[in-house]
């Protein structure tokens, strides 16, 4: 499913029906799909790897993520770069095998859900660049728990 909707800027249509339970990278699936704002909640990743770049430049889309099962994804990096408006629940995520958390909310500057109890590798935290950048004293209190949770 990587990039599927890249570039889609209009794309807003319901696909919360879709069977993803066999998909295993969805990197940069909306992608400058500005206007996208459904809810995919009831999706199936369980199966996924991938999804660095998922939602960069999604910049109205503010859905609730909290009931996928993230724990097989490796890489997030970017996964939220620049969705302006997101601020979805994703704090039960389970994120102890990702690998690459760089500038995940980078510019996603409504974002201020509580993830001090993700347990983030520490060797990942350590080499992920500007995971909160511009996201207005948040990175400071979050990065404080994780260092505490490892």
């Amino acid at each position: 499913m990587d990039e599927m909707f890249y570039g889609a800027t209009n794309f807003d249509q319901d696909i919360s029906n879709w069977n993803t339970e066999n998909v295993k990278s969805m990197s940069g699936l909306f992608a400058g799909a500005e206007n996208f704002n459904q809810s995919l909640n009831s999706w199936n990743v369980s199966k996924v790897t991938q999804m660095s770049y998922m939602f960069h430049e999604a910049k109205k889309f503010n859905q609730h993520l909290d009931k996928w099962n993230v724990s097989s994804v490796i890489d997030m990096e970017s996964m939220f770069l620049s969705a302006e408006s997101f601020n979805g629940k994703i704090d039960n995520w389970n994120v102890q095998n990702v690998n690459k958390l760089g500038e995940m909310f980078l510019s996603a500057v409504k974002f201020s859900q509580n993830l001090s109890k993700w347990k983030i590798k520490e060797n990942v935290f350590e080499n992920s660049r500007n995971i909160f950048n511009k996201t207005y004293g948040y990175e400071r209190e979050v990065s404080e728990a994780w260092r505490r949770n490892k």
